[in-house]
Parts: structure tokens; sequence; C-alpha cells
């Protein structure tokens, strides 16, 4: 059907049916490279080449390494801007060979048969559903809506627990990492199990799970590789603004509204990073906490001078790379299963989502 030869788990026609109906050939030819280097500012010089090329980067922010999504035929292109050493074929590979085929592994399949909530991807309105029936399931459980999108969706919160120290738990901060959705609302479900003397005495956390629901239903409908939000930008061909980005405003930047990692002109102008932005305040929370894809990394506040490392690594049986950063913002990114990057197969649903309870349950301990 689409050219491609590789199936991990066929779908019986008579059983199953894909859900989306996008446009995957916009896909075609495409691949993710991965680069690695050793000297530091070879990292600003490779995202310098492909901001220029107007190149989807994925894995931004990692110290010695970084993914970049591009046509076969603009390899060359992007080589030609990059210094000897990093074109060394030594220093790069192709991390997913066939975007096309990863993109259609990763899309959720429709079953005629009753489905548990975590056995599959969600749209939005189900998710929403979801969290409206938990809400009447549990006692330490309340939806809030925290405001409306630039498409005049609804961003929902779960207040979960009744503890003295408030903590706002995100995810789909970007439209494509499904994972990070999944991971938190199964953290939720977790946690109300597994946790509640937690929840009653401890902290009272805010769960986020789509921050950006205008660009995860557009990753629905239209683009599964979709980033940012779908708020205008002033250029009619480049909509959308990085919410982390927005969130995390820098003024010294100067980037194009057609980057992927475009970031606004003003801070918060991001609607989504303006309503987050207001609940860390009205609930004097000190500590959020982003579960992003992919790398297998946390990311702590510099002020916070606990190790955490062994604690992680009893729990989650992982080694992750433990790093800070400034500001009060923690950053869990959990790992890359089977070299797919944003496009995790449903099958991790529940072992990613098992991991970012076990991670959040060592973190709201140690506040």
């Amino acid at each position: 059907m689409f050219g491609l030869q590789r199936q991990t788990e066929p779908a019986s026609s008579h059983q199953h049916q894909q859900v989306l109906s996008q446009d995957l050939s916009q896909y075609e030819d495409e691949v993710v490279l991965r680069f690695n280097w050793t000297e530091p500012e070879h990292g600003q010089i490779f995202k310098s080449a492909a901001e220029r090329l107007v190149l989807d980067l994925w894995n931004l922010y990692e110290p010695e390494m970084a993914d970049v999504r591009i046509h076969k035929q603009r390899i060359r292109d992007l080589l030609k801007l990059l210094p000897k050493q990093m074109r060394d074929k030594r220093r790069w590979d192709f991390n997913i060979p066939d975007v096309q085929w990863a993109v259609v592994n990763s899309l959720p399949i429709s079953s005629r048969h009753e489905q548990e909530f975590f056995d599959d991807y969600r749209p939005l309105r189900d998710i929403y559903a979801w969290m409206s029936k938990m809400e009447k399931k549990h006692e330490l459980l309340k939806v809030e809506n925290l405001g409306l999108t630039s498409e005049g969706n609804e961003l929902k919160a779960l207040r979960v627990g009744s503890g003295k120290t408030k903590v706002v738990v995100a995810g789909g901060v970007q439209a494509r990492e499904w994972l990070t959705v999944s991971s938190t609302l199964y953290a939720v479900n977790c946690l109300l199990n597994e946790d509640p003397q937690l929840l009653r005495k401890h902290v009272t956390v805010y769960f986020v799970p789509i921050v950006n629901p205008d660009g995860y239903e557009y990753t629905w409908t239209t683009d599964r590789l979709w980033k940012k939000n779908r708020q205008a930008t002033g250029v009619a061909l480049c909509s959308g603004i990085d919410i982390n980005q927005s969130l995390n405003f820098d003024d010294g930047e100067d980037i194009s509204q057609c980057s992927e990692n475009y970031g606004g002109r003003t801070p918060h102008e991001a609607l989504e990073a303006r309503h987050m932005a207001h609940l860390m305040n009205r609930t004097s929370s000190k500590t959020l906490i982003n579960f992003e894809s992919y790398s297998q990394r946390i990311v702590m506040p510099k002020n916070y001078k606990k190790d955490l490392t062994k604690q992680i690594r009893q729990t989650t049986g992982r080694d992750y790379q433990m790093s800070a950063s400034d500001g009060t913002s923690w950053a869990v990114k959990l790992p890359d299963i089977e070299r797919n990057g944003f496009l995790a197969h449903k099958k991790y649903i529940k072992e990613m989502g098992e991991e970012a309870h076990k991670i959040l349950q060592v973190i709201l301990s140690s506040l």
C-alpha cells in the first residue's frame, strides 16, 4: 500500500483498520540522521546549518549528538555546511532509515473488539473523556480547565492529591510526542492506585497530559510529525509556536517563524505557555516536571542538591544520564525505544507509563 516491505505486527483487514487518513507521501524518501561530535562548538555549528536549511531537528539539546529529519536528496546540502570532522562518515549514520515506515508503524489501530484505554494511543476527545471518567471515580482527582487555545480547544489539567507541596507535571508539549501523553496519563492512574498516602499527605500534583491540544489533534489528522502549536505567527505558510521555547523565552535568540524552534517574539506568546505560567503562579508551584521524548536523560534544576542517580537506577533498572540546568524545571526524557525517536510503537505505552510512574515516585518523594 505504501511501497514498504517491513511489518512488525501485521494488521488483519477483517479485525483492524487505520484510524488516520493522513497523506503519508509527505514522508517519502525522508530519513533521520544521527550526528555525533567531540568538539563543543560543533553543536552550535550543526544547529545553525539545520536552521539555515529549515530542517526538523530532533533531540536538539543533547551535548554530544543530535538527530535531524531530512529528505535523502538534501543530505549533501547539509554536509556541505559542516566542517570536515563532522562530515566524516564515522560521525553520522541513519538513525531512522525510512521515516515513512516509522510513521505508519506508530499509527493507532482501531479494533472491533473492546480495548483497554492504554492498549493504544488515543485522540484528544477520548483522553478528555477518560479524564472526566477518572474524576467521577476518584475523590483525590479533579479536572480543571486552564483556558482556551488559539483553535478553541480546552487546555485541561488533572489536580491529583491534597498535600502541601504543589507540583506541575506536563506531557505532550511537542505535539508529536504521543508517548509522553500516554506516559503521563498512565502515571496518574498508577499514583492513584498505588500511592494514595503520598498524594494525601505530601503532594498535590497538577497533571497537564496534553499541553499542546491543537498540535496534538493536527498530528492525528494531517501531519504525524508536527511539533509546534497551531497559533498564527504573522507568516501565512509558517504557523505554530514552539511551546517549550515560549515557556523558556530567550530574548537574544532571533529565529525565523518558519523554524521548528520558533518560540515567538515575546515571553509566553504561545497561549498554552501563558496558561501554564498562570497555573504555576496560581498554585504557587515551585516545580515543573516535563516528560519528553527521547534520550534517557533527566535534567534537574541547578539548585536541587540531592543525587537521585542511584534511586532512579534501582527503581527503573536503567541508567539515566543526569544533568543540571538553570531554572526550576525538570525534564524527564524517556528512552528511545528501538531507535524510533518520536515514533514509538504502541506496545511500549504501558512499559513507558510504568517508567514515568517510577521516576515520579522518586522525584515527588524527594521534594
